[in-house]
């Protein structure tokens, strides 16, 4: 339930790259958009998620 986290997953039959590279094809998906709406609130949006990974890489730097 999270492909779009996953280097190397299938969309349209291609096998897609990594996060950075398809998270943008990803956010416009029918299964992307699927899973945020059964999620709703339980569902962290892919910004939220960068934003914690860069507060985290700053703190284990200073």
């Amino acid at each position: 339930r999270v492909c779009w986290a996953v280097s190397g997953t299938l969309c349209g039959g291609c096998v897609q790259g990594s996060f950075a590279c398809k998270i943008k094809d990803c956010m416009q998906c029918d299964f992307y958009l699927l899973v945020q709406k059964e999620e709703d609130e339980v569902f962290e949006s892919i910004d939220s998620i960068l934003n914690r990974l860069r507060h985290k890489r700053e703190q284990l730097t200073d």
